[in-house]
């Protein structure tokens, strides 16, 4: 079946219930039922566990609820550190119990990047069919190595994680100039208003290269619509 996976993954920080200076925290086991009740409210099953991760799988179309989740998981420290994919998963028992535990190349991405992932960060991978259309907004690529593996993720705008609110289309798109290494000189780029107002955020790139399909959200303050850009 296909299935978007969240893996979920707590810092060793968190294991053994004491912070920094000793104090004691919530202990592990306590946060990691909160955080299974959590997700099965929002209609997902828990598809694999662990010493310090659990994953979580949902329908395709109820990828709103994986992303309502993942951007609700702030409270306490230290925070979560999560990773999403998509991808066909497949049932761990071929028949009775245990229906719901299941193995697939996304709980191997989406475990990866949940590595990858600071306390706090959500990092999305390219099989998520919202990354590759632009629903979704990203901050920056991140590429680390996993136990000699490559992997390569986005972090999610957890903050307003939609460019585009579900089923109302693109929003207004004005045309800015901008400086960005990735684009090489300043260069003109379409940049969409975000859904809602989001700190010091201006709006989202569409695109800033063959297959850099995220948008990413723009901080740069844009030049006054009277101003010229440099030329080189």
């Amino acid at each position: 079946m296909n299935a978007v996976v969240v893996a979920c993954r707590m810092p060793y920080a968190g294991i053994d219930g004491l912070d920094a200076f000793g104090a004691s925290m919530v202990p592990y086991l306590e946060r990691a039922r909160g955080l299974i009740a959590k997700a099965e409210a929002l209609g997902a099953t828990l598809a694999a566990w662990g010493a310090t991760h659990l994953a979580f799988s949902w329908d395709p179309d109820a990828v709103e609820e994986a992303v309502t989740f993942v951007t609700n998981l702030g409270g306490g420290q230290p925070c979560w550190a999560c990773g999403m994919a998509e991808g066909e998963m497949i049932a761990l028992a071929l028949a009775g119990g245990r229906p719901e535990l299941a193995w697939g190349l996304p709980l191997v991405s989406a475990t990866a990047l949940a590595r990858a992932a600071q306390s706090g960060e959500v990092l999305v991978d390219a099989s998520l069919r919202v990354v590759q259309n632009g629903m979704l907004v990203t901050c920056e690529k991140r590429v680390a190595t996993d136990q000699g593996r490559q992997v390569r993720g986005w972090r999610l705008e957890s903050r307003a994680p939609w460019s585009l609110e579900p089923d109302t289309g693109i929003r207004l798109s004005q045309q800015v100039h901008v400086e960005d290494a990735t684009l090489g000189d300043e260069t003109s780029v379409t940049l969409r208003a975000p859904p809602r107002p989001v700190g010091d955020v201006l709006g989202l790139v569409d695109a800033r290269a063959p297959g850099s399909y995220p948008p990413l959200a723009l901080t740069e303050r844009a030049p006054r619509a009277d101003s010229q850009p440099r030329r080189g």
